[in-house]
Parts: C-alpha cells; sequence; structure tokens
C-alpha cells in the first residue's frame, strides 16, 4: 500500500495531490485513503495540509517519501520481470497488455468508490 500511494505520489508533477483525486485513482475508499495517510504521515513518508483553493485536504511526499521510493522501486521492478515478465513469452505479454487495457477502460468508465 505504502508503494502503491508514494508512486502516484511521486509521479505526479509537483509531487501533490489531492486526497480525494489519490483515492479515486487507486480505486481506495476514502477511509481507507486516510487511515493509510495518516500510517504514513506517522512515518514521515508524506504530509497533509489544506488546500488554499477548496476545502479539501493535499497530499504531498516528503524527502523521506522520496528516498523510500527511489530505494524500493529497482527491487520492485526486478521482482516483477523475476516472477512475471521472465515466464511470459512476447504473444503472451501481448495478451497480457491488451487485456489490462480492457480492465483499465472497464474500470475508468465505471464509478469509482
Amino acid at each position: 500500500a505504502d508503494h502503491s500511494v508514494l508512486l502516484h505520489l511521486a509521479e505526479s508533477d509537483s509531487g501533490r495531490v489531492l486526497q480525494q483525486d489519490l483515492a479515486s485513482s487507486m480505486y481506495w475508499s476514502k477511509s481507507r485513503m486516510s487511515h493509510q495517510l495518516a500510517r504514513m504521515a506517522d512515518r514521515g513518508l508524506l504530509t497533509r495540509m489544506p488546500d488554499a483553493h477548496s476545502r479539501q485536504t493535499v497530499v504531498a511526499i516528503t524527502r523521506e517519501g522520496r528516498a523510500v521510493i527511489n530505494a524500493v522501486t529497482p527491487a520492485h521492478a526486478a521482482a516483477v520481470r523475476r516472477h512475471l515478465l521472465n515466464h511470459a513469452t512476447a504473444e503472451e505479454l501481448t495478451i497480457l497488455v491488451q487485456l489490462a487495457e480492457r480492465i483499465r477502460d472497464d474500470v475508468d468508465g465505471g464509478i469509482p468508490y
């Protein structure tokens, strides 16, 4: 869960995302997101603050959070390669990508939590 949250924040242009948008993009309930962010904030991986332009909360990755995501990303990528990609043929990977795209399109067309 930490990895997913940190990755979303690190990949945003500013390293900051509205909490509601983060929950929607991850298809998490507001409650799950709130509890996860509280735990991560307690460990210094991110901060939460009121948005200056709305009544929403902004979530921002901290220096510590960036260090964590940068440290674990190579191991995560190697694990995906070792446990999934190395076992698939080119044809199977093409099918996997097509399936993932159809699922993404279906989920994006649905109603998030």
